[in-house]
């Protein structure tokens, strides 16, 4: 077999031809900058949006969709079961005395609630206030004062502090108060269910009320400024700093307005008043 030769006709072909594989490389390198130019920008739109909704909303403002649905099973199963067994405690007129309380409350909530609260929590946080606080043998009017305070009634509100809820609690309050009071602990992410999130606030509530002997302003001061500081305070006779007393008499105003004006409200529509624990 004898070697190919090159002819002096066949350069003109060859040269044409790497020429145009020379262009044909640089418009796939070109659409290959073009398309990765793309993505590029698409995922800092895409990071800019995220940003602005992190902004927007808080760190508990939007929960996953996983979340939310065991959240929702959860409250079917276990709120739906406490309440009808709840109810089938009271005589008539305890309940017309409850429903009395839940729609004080309620109108409670609609006055004074963040305008991330929709229209068709309300009953239900009103409803978990008010139960809640009877199973317990506390008040309702307080437990409300104290979560205007602390989120506006915003289940997913979280502070800065890593407080979570409704009542604003830390992790750390929460496990520490489901051990004293022989509670299951469910994590951080059961704290922006109102009644698991209530139930605990109403524990620690009573767990202060008792450290402090009953002195309900201390109690108050507490659970805004924490225990240890108020502690350290009174052995040291020391004063509590502005801000922790301002929110305790802030509580206790509004607790004592509207039970006032609960009361008012109760002589006129039952022959005697429900019982508002003190």
């Amino acid at each position: 077999m004898q070697p190919q030769t090159f002819s002096p006709t066949m350069a003109p072909h060859a040269f044409a031809a790497a020429r145009a594989l020379a262009v044909r490389r640089k418009e796939v390198q070109q659409d290959k900058a073009l398309i990765l130019l793309f993505l590029c920008t698409a995922t800092a739109t895409l990071l800019v949006s995220v940003a602005l909704i992190v902004k927007h909303f808080s760190h508990h403002e939007l929960p996953s969709v996983a979340a939310l649905l065991e959240e929702v099973e959860h409250s079917l199963q276990y709120q739906g079961r406490s309440r009808d067994q709840f109810l089938q405690q009271m005589n008539a007129q305890d309940r017309r005395r409850f429903e009395h309380n839940i729609k004080y409350v309620a109108d409670l909530i609609e006055q004074h609630r963040s305008h991330r609260v929709r229209q068709s929590e309300i009953r239900s946080i009103a409803e978990a206030i008010v139960r809640l606080s009877y199973e317990h043998n506390y008040d309702p009017l307080l437990v409300t004062a104290i979560i205007k305070a602390e989120s506006t009634f915003n289940r997913f509100a979280s502070s800065h502090r890593g407080a979570i809820g409704l009542m604003q609690l830390l992790p750390s309050t929460g496990k520490y108060i489901s051990a004293k009071v022989s509670k299951d602990w469910h994590g951080p992410s059961r704290l922006t269910e109102p009644e698991y999130n209530i139930r605990l606030g109403i524990a620690y509530l009573q767990y202060l009320e008792k450290m402090f002997r009953g002195d309900r302003e201390l109690a108050l001061i507490a659970y805004n400024w924490g225990p240890g500081k108020v502690l350290e305070v009174n052995k040291n006779r020391a004063l509590v700093p502005s801000g922790p007393r301002s929110y305790a008499k802030k509580i206790l105003t509004n607790h004592q307005s509207w039970s006032k004006q609960y009361g008012q409200l109760a002589a006129r529509i039952a022959s005697t008043t429900p019982p508002m624990y003190s």
